[in-house]
C-alpha cells in the first residue's frame, strides 16, 4: 500500500473517531481573592480575573464567579457549540467594574452587574457573534455623559438573545441599540432613564439605524419599561433598505416623556400597552413617509391599549401607508389613528394654492409635485421632534402647529396637482 495514502487514511480515522468522542466539560472558579497562576479548578483556588476564564475556557466549560467587585473589561472571544455552550455564571452581587465585549458564539452570561465608571468604548455591554445568551444581567452606575453617547445594551451579531436584564438609574444613556438580524429581547425591565442634556444625546430606550450591515427580524418580547423621560424609541433607515421588520409584543410602557418614533418599514406592534407614553409630544408612537432617513410602510397595530397618550399614533407626514389597525384601544375614542391630517383641524387651515405655496417657500407659479415635495422636505425637517424636544413646552406647540401648517399645505397642492 502507497505510504502515503496509509497515512492520509490513519489520520482521517483518528479526527473521525476524534470528533464521535463526548466533550469533557470543565469547571472553573473565578474570585477577587484568587490568583490567576492558580488552577482555577477548584473553589479553594480560583483565578483573580475573568479575563483568564474567558481566554483558557473551551466548549461545555462552566466559570462559577464569586460576588465581589472585578476592575477590569473583559472580551470574551470563545466558542462553544449548541449543545455544549460556555456558561458564566455570576453568583452573589458579581459587579465588573469595566466593559463587556461578547464576541464568541454559544456563550451565556449569568447573573452579572455591569457598572462601568466611564464610557470606555461606549457601550456597558456588546453582544456580537451568534446563538449568544445575555441572562439576568444588570447595567447601573454607569458613568458616561451625554456627550459619550452612550449605551447600555448594544446588540448585535445573529440569533442572540438577552433576557430577564435590568436597567435602571442612568442619565443621558441609551438602553438597547439593536442592529443585525434575528435577535430578540425578552423579559427585561428599564425604568429611570433620564434625559438631561438633549442637546448632546437623545436619549431612546430602543434605537436603530443603518451601520452597514443588515438589520432584521428583531424582536422585542414581554419587556417592562417604566417611569423614563427620555423618547421610547428611534429606529431609522438612514435612507437604505438594510433595516426592516421589527416586532413589539407583550410589552408594558408606561409613563414615558416622548414617543416612538417608527421609522423602519414592517414594525409590527402587537399585545402592548402604551399608558401616558409621549405625553411630551402629545403622542406615543409617530410614523414617518416622506422623512428621507425615516421610511414607515407595512406597519401593524393589533390588540394594543392605549392610555392617556394624547393622539395616540401620530402621522408625521401625508405619505405614509395606512398601517394595519385591528382590536386597538385608542385614548382618543377614534376607534384608529387619523390616516392623515384634516385640512379643517383647529385654527390651522390651508385655504388656496398661494397659501400652500407661502408656507413652503415656494415661488409664484406652475410647479410640480416632485418640486412641492422637495420644498416640503426641507421645510418639515426644521421641525422634527427631535429638533424641538430640548424647548420649552409653549415653544414645541409652536413647532407642532408649524409642522401641522406644513402638512395641510403639502396635503392641498397634492390634492389640486
Amino acid at each position: 500500500m502507497n505510504t502515503c495514502k496509509s497515512l492520509f487514511l490513519t489520520t482521517t480515522s483518528i479526527l473521525a473517531l476524534t470528533s464521535l468522542l463526548p466533550i469533557k466539560a470543565a469547571n472553573y472558579y473565578v474570585s477577587t481573592g484568587g490568583h490567576d497562576f492558580s488552577p482555577g479548578t477548584v473553589a479553594n483556588a480560583p483565578w483573580r480575573t475573568i479575563q483568564k476564564a474567558a481566554n483558557t475556557t473551551a466548549p461545555g466549560d462552566t466559570i462559577t464567579i464569586a460576588g465581589g467587585y472585578y476592575n477590569e473589561t473583559v472580551t470574551m472571544n470563545g466558542n462553544g457549540t449548541p449543545d455544549f455552550p460556555i456558561t458564566f455564571l455570576g453568583t452573589g452581587l458579581t459587579v465588573l467594574e469595566g466593559n463587556l465585549y461578547i464576541n464568541g458564539t454559544n456563550l451565556i452570561i449569568n447573573g452579572f452587574t455591569v457598572s462601568p465608571p466611564s464610557a470606555g468604548q461606549a457601550s456597558a455591554i456588546s453582544m456580537a457573534g451568534a446563538n449568544n445568551q445575555l441572562v439576568n444581567c444588570t447595567v447601573v452606575n454607569y458613568g458616561a455623559t451625554a456627550y459619550d453617547r452612550a449605551t447600555a445594551i448594544s446588540v448585535g451579531g445573529s440569533f442572540n438573545l438577552v433576557s430577564g436584564c435590568t436597567v435602571h438609574d442612568l442619565n443621558d444613556i441609551d438602553v438597547f441599540h439593536v442592529f443585525g438580524h434575528d435577535n430578540t429581547i425578552f423579559g427585561c425591565t428599564v425604568y429611570n432613564i433620564r434625559s438631561l442634556n438633549y442637546k448632546a444625546n437623545h436619549t431612546d430606550i430602543f434605537q436603530t439605524w443603518d451601520i452597514g450591515i443588515a438589520t432584521y427580524s428583531i424582536v422585542v418580547d414581554s419587556c417592562t419599561v417604566t417611569n423614563c423621560s427620555c423618547q421610547l424609541g428611534n429606529t431609522e433607515t438612514s435612507a437604505t433598505i438594510n433595516v426592516h421588520d421589527w416586532t413589539f409584543r407583550n410589552n408594558v410602557f408606561a409613563n414615558i416623556g416622548s414617543a416612538f418614533f417608527s421609522g423602519v418599514p414592517r414594525t409590527l406592534f402587537y399585545n402592548n400597552l402604551f399608558d401616558r407614553v409621549g405625553t411630551e409630544l402629545g403622542y406615543a408612537v409617530s410614523l414617518y413617509g416622506d422623512e428621507p432617513s425615516y421610511k414607515s410602510g407595512g406597519d401593524e397595530f393589533i390588540n394594543n391599549v392605549f392610555l392617556n397618550s394624547g393622539q395616540d399614533i401620530h402621522i408625521h407626514d401625508g405619505y405614509v401607508p395606512a398601517p394595519r389597525n385591528q382590536n386597538n384601544r385608542f385614548s382618543n375614542q377614534r376607534g384608529a389613528p387619523p390616516p392623515r391630517q384634516e385640512s379643517t383641524s383647529g385654527q390651522v387651515r390651508v385655504t388656496s394654492l398661494r397659501q400652500a405655496f407661502e408656507i413652503l417657500g415656494i415661488p409664484p407659479g406652475r410647479i410640480t409635485l416632485a418640486d412641492a415635495r422637495a420644498a416640503y422636505r426641507a421645510r418639515i425637517a426644521e421641525y422634527h421632534p427631535y429638533k424641538v424636544a430640548h424647548l420649552k413646552p409653549e415653544l414645541r406647540k409652536l413647532a407642532a402647529k408649524k409642522s401641522l401648517q406644513i402638512n395641510l399645505a403639502m396635503q392641498f397642492i397634492a390634492e389640486r396637482n
